[in-house]
């Protein structure tokens, strides 16, 4: 499936049998919603009235009634597909009134918690009450590869505290209730991600994962890792058969695949793209007969029960005419 070029976020809607995909456009500078249904593999396009300003990251959370919350930029919208009904809600104002950018949010229990760029809280906002709540002081501010996730019942940010003395990443989990609790990571920590059980994994720079539990952070296991690909705040997702899927710079981008019990570490390359001779070339001219062999750049991946979808952008590689984004499903 072709897409737009643009920043994107994607979400699997399991009650619809669909895949959104949120896109910030690159040449319009608009946000396109795309649900891509699974059965018929139809793609619908809604054009979104918010601005994309702001653009760091965020969410896609479908709901119960067939609505969705998106996050992104400096608001929150509640969208309706069926009736294409937007509901925009304002970021809470940080620095002399002006609202920072979204870069990450989760949503649980009907509570989307929201982490802006530079803030030192977590913003609570309730859809059902439709009303901010009291925001959860953090220990550290929110940085650009700070992650927000859900662990369990619980949700994870990563961030470097002001009183550390080496930059090394900490981190903190809290309850719905909130009750934040500050744990000190078992190595030195590289990235973070939830495996299907609701363990919390902590990806060290000593080439080890730790896979502790949540809810009082004891160790219940460590593996050795690639670490020279890892790359720090890179996602990870975890398919139905908890096993967790990223990418790295592997020959190109390429997908991975991670064993949390056993550590083994599979890697899944895309094909490459040859750009022939008699275009403008970005390291060339025109007239010089050239091929230019381009990997396609993974933004994100989602897991289906039909597989993993990824999305992907035009490589650095390619020219602004031969720009190409697509949809791919992958079986493993």
């Amino acid at each position: 499936m072709d897409l737009r070029q643009g920043r994107r976020i994607t979400a699997y809607d399991p009650a619809a049998s669909a895949l959104w995909i949120l896109t910030a456009d690159d040449e319009t500078h608009a946000a396109i919603f795309t649900r891509l249904t699974s059965a018929t593999k139809e793609s619908t396009d809604f054009a979104l009235a918010v601005s994309v300003l702001g653009w760091l990251g965020g969410g896609v959370f479908p709901v119960e009634d067939g609505s969705l919350w998106l996050a992104y930029g400096l608001s929150l919208v509640r969208f309706d597909p069926a009736t294409k009904a937007e509901q925009d809600v304002a970021l809470p104002p940080k620095v002399f009134d002006v609202s920072a950018p979204l870069q990450a949010a989760v949503m649980l229990d009907g509570v989307i918690w929201v982490a802006q760029l530079g803030a030192h809280v977590l913003e609570r906002y309730s859809a059902v009450q439709a009303e901010w709540l009291t925001p959860v002081p953090l220990p550290f501010d929110v940085l650009p590869y700070s992650q927000l996730l859900l662990a369990g019942s619980r949700i994870v940010i990563d961030g470097v505290a002001p009183t550390s003395v080496d930059g090394q990443m900490s981190l903190v989990t809290l309850t719905s209730d909130p009750i934040l609790v500050a744990s000190k990571p078992v190595g030195h920590l590289a990235s973070i991600a939830s495996a299907q059980s609701g363990d919390l994994l902590e990806f060290g720079t000593d080439a080890a994962l730790t896979v502790v539990a949540p809810d009082d952070h004891s160790t219940r296991l460590t593996l050795s890792i690639p670490v020279d690909e890892l790359v720090a705040s890179r996602p990870w997702i975890s398919d139905e058969s908890g096993q967790l899927w990223s990418w790295v710079r592997h020959f190109g981008d390429s997908l991975v695949r991670l064993d949390p019990t056993t550590g083994t570490w599979s890697y899944y390359t895309f094909p490459d793209v040859t750009l022939s001779s008699g275009d403008a070339f970005p390291h060339g001219s025109s007239d010089s007969p050239q091929n230019i062999v381009a990997s396609p750049e993974i933004q994100t991946i989602t897991a289906t029960p039909d597989g993993i979808v990824v999305t992907t952008r035009a490589g650095e590689n390619f020219p602004t005419q031969w720009a190409h984004a697509s949809a791919y499903m992958f079986s493993p």
